[in-house]
């Protein structure tokens, strides 16, 4: 049975508080209730959330990974103005994940670029 450390409910925390937090930002968050915590450890336990489904690792191009608390399959846009990540509001699509005469697709990963909408919202209001 695994333990439920101190130092995994501060991550956990982290993730539960921020919205599609970096690792950085996640271990800037806990150095704040467990001063003892490392970088290591905070990627050690992000790893061990990934293997668990208790949390979703966004690879974003050109920027800083982040981490996802909301772990059921869905899509992302990165805003171009802001640079936040955003969940986009859309079905995703399990029928892209099959089988092809030389490929049997397991998931599948779409990360939007474009703006959003507190962005385009400031952006005309101007």
């Amino acid at each position: 049975m695994e333990r439920n450390t101190k130092q995994k409910q501060v991550v956990m925390h982290a993730l539960e508080s921020l919205c599609h937090p970096s690792a950085q930002e996640i271990y800037d968050f806990a150095k704040k209730y467990q001063p003892n915590i490392s970088m290591g450890t905070v990627y050690r336990i992000l790893g061990i959330f990934e293997e668990q489904n208790k949390v979703l690792h966004i690879k974003i191009p050109n920027k800083a990974d982040c981490y996802d608390y909301n772990s059921h399959q869905h899509y992302h846009l990165t805003c171009k103005n802001c640079k936040k990540v955003y969940d986009i509001p859309m079905p995703y699509l399990s029928e892209l994940n099959k089988k092809t005469d030389e490929y049997l697709i397991e998931d599948h990963i779409i990360l939007f670029n474009g703006v959003c909408a507190n962005c385009l919202k400031n952006k005309e209001g101007k």
